[in-house]
C-alpha cells in the first residue's frame, strides 16, 4: 500500500467553528491545526499567515476569505499555499465535504505553494502554468 503525504492545514480563525476544527482533525488523511495552535492570534495579517505562517508551519491555509486574501494578491510559489473557500456561507457540512472530497481528488499535493478556490464540486488550483481543474 503507497503511502502518501497528509493534507497540512492551517485553519483561519474565520473558519474556527468547533464542529469544522474537531472534524478536520478527525479526518483521516489531514493534519490540521487553527492558526491559534500555530501560535498566531485571531487578528493577525492576512500578509503574516500567508507569507510567514504557511511557510513556517508547511500547512495551507483554509480560509474563507474572499476579499483580501486573493490570488492577485498572493501569487504562486511566494508561500506554503492557500485554499480558498468558495462558497457564499460555507456551512460545517460543506466545508467538510469540500476538503474530502479534495483530499479524494489526489491532487491536494499540487496545491502546496499554490493558490487554490475549493467548492463543492471541484478545485481549480492558480499555479504558474495552467490553472488545475479538479471536479468532483
Amino acid at each position: 500500500m503507497t503511502q502518501t503525504k497528509p493534507l497540512r492545514l492551517m485553519i483561519d480563525y474565520n473558519l474556527v467553528d468547533k464542529r469544522i476544527v474537531n472534524a478536520l482533525k478527525s479526518m483521516e488523511g489531514v493534519e490540521a491545526m487553527t492558526i491559534i495552535e500555530c501560535g498566531y492570534p485571531e487578528n493577525t495579517a492576512d500578509e503574516v499567515l500567508v507569507n510567514e505562517g504557511t511557510v513556517k508551519h508547511g500547512r495551507l491555509l483554509l480560509t474563507k476569505d474572499k476579499t483580501t486574501i486573493t490570488r492577485g494578491r498572493y501569487q504562486p510559489c511566494t508561500h506554503g499555499g492557500v485554499i480558498v473557500l468558495k462558497h457564499r456561507r460555507p456551512s460545517p457540512e460543506i466545508v467538510l465535504a469540500a476538503v474530502s472530497a479534495f483530499l479524494q481528488s489526489s491532487k491536494t499535493g499540487v496545491a502546496v505553494n499554490h493558490f487554490t478556490h475549493i467548492n463543492p464540486d471541484g478545485a481549480k488550483i492558480w499555479t504558474h502554468t495552467d490553472p488545475v481543474e479538479v471536479r468532483f
